[in-house]
């Protein structure tokens, strides 16, 4: 992925987490036919940076596949996907990394499915 650099100069600043959070669950089920995200309680297109990171995880899956042999067949595993739901307590696009805190709130997530 390329560098990407903000195109105007800003501030960064700690926010409270009781002010301003994002919680995100993900769930990786055979029960859906693609990766979806639902985000703020709509249907939401993965960007390439989610698709990225979500296939970071899934490239690892062989190496943890004996965690999941003993209940289903690698076959059956191909076929599960991720559906992704991250909501912010706060407005997206704002300027306060809503992105940043969801894409480390679904790598939380991931690793501990993984």
């Amino acid at each position: 992925e390329e560098l990407i650099l903000p195109l105007n100069p800003s501030l960064s600043v700690t926010l409270s987490e009781e002010d301003l959070y994002t919680e995100t669950s993900v769930e990786f089920t055979p029960d859906i036919k693609e990766d979806t995200l639902i985000l703020n309680g709509e249907p939401s297109e993965l960007t390439k940076r989610l698709k990225n990171v979500i296939n970071y995880f899934r490239n690892r899956f062989p190496a943890e596949l004996e965690i999941f042999e003993r209940i289903y067949k690698k076959e059956e595993l191909d076929a599960w996907h991720f559906r992704i739901n991250s909501t912010n307590n706060f407005p997206t696009a704002a300027g306060l990394a809503s992105s940043s805190s969801g894409i480390a709130c679904l790598v939380c997530c991931l690793k501990e499915i993984f």
